[in-house]
């Protein structure tokens, strides 16, 4: 792809959307969190850091498409950070709750033969540490398959070049991490209409907004992250016309 194909796709529509929707999503998980889990809102740092470099490239395109500037490149480093962020973050996370899971299972082992569907639970917990922990590292190699698709993204719109292809496991990763999100929302949807019929509809008023706003903020990410699967692959598709000088 040459630079005129990159900066018309930049121009289109779909860039102003991807930036709605995340913006969105980060806005009600911090909303969310407000209502009874604030201690965690540190960890939407790195979002909001990639949030500011989208508006950032929106204005940009927008001085372009209005007066002819040039695209600056003065946000790309904060899409660098993000990602950064992103991996030691997640990394954290997962050695934090890996560690967690395994003193609790240390713990549980011990008394899991005296008790009924024992062998399960243990089961269950030794499966979830491994779907975790793979999933995290998936993710993590999510993001830093993120700072290659930045750099090939600035480097082609800063010199004119062709775009190299991009990373196919960002691009399927995207696709992954929105479906996931999907099926976040109608587990949240679920959990929250049982717990409301449980109660015979006394679910704490505050519960059940918070589960509504994270609702919504899964849908949000869900939509970026698919509308950014299709961005990148119509990127690739277009790339292919226009070899490697």
């Amino acid at each position: 792809m040459n630079r005129t194909s990159l900066v018309e796709m930049l121009n289109s529509p779909v860039l102003l959307i991807l930036t709605i929707l995340l913006s969105g999503s980060v806005l009600f998980t911090f909303v969310s969190l407000c209502l009874g889990q604030w201690p965690v809102i540190f960890g939407l740092v790195p979002t909001v850091l990639g949030i500011v470099g989208l508006w950032m490239l929106v204005s940009s395109v927008s001085e372009y498409r209005t007066r002819g500037k040039p695209i600056s490149l003065s946000n790309f480093p904060l899409f660098k950070i993000s990602n950064i962020a992103s991996i030691v973050l997640d990394s954290i996370y997962t050695l934090t709750i890996d560690i967690i899971l395994i003193i609790y299972m240390a713990e549980l082992g011990r008394y899991a033969r005296y008790m009924v569907g024992g062998s399960a639970v243990m089961a269950v917990l030794a499966l979830s540490l491994i779907f975790l922990t793979v999933f995290e590292v998936f993710k993590i190699l999510y993001h830093v398959k993120g700072l290659k698709v930045i750099t090939d993204i600035r480097i082609a719109l800063e010199t004119g070049q062709p775009v190299k292809p991009l990373s196919k496991y960002f691009v399927i990763f995207s696709f992954i991490i929105g479906i996931c999100l999907v099926i976040g929302s109608i587990f949240v949807l679920v959990m929250v209409t049982i717990a409301n019929d449980e109660m015979g509809g006394g679910y704490l008023a505050g519960s059940v907004a918070a589960a509504v706003l994270l609702l919504i903020s899964s849908l949000s990410g869900s939509g970026f992250y698919i509308i950014l699967g299709i961005f990148l692959s119509k990127l690739n598709r277009q790339a292919a016309y226009y070899p490697q000088r």
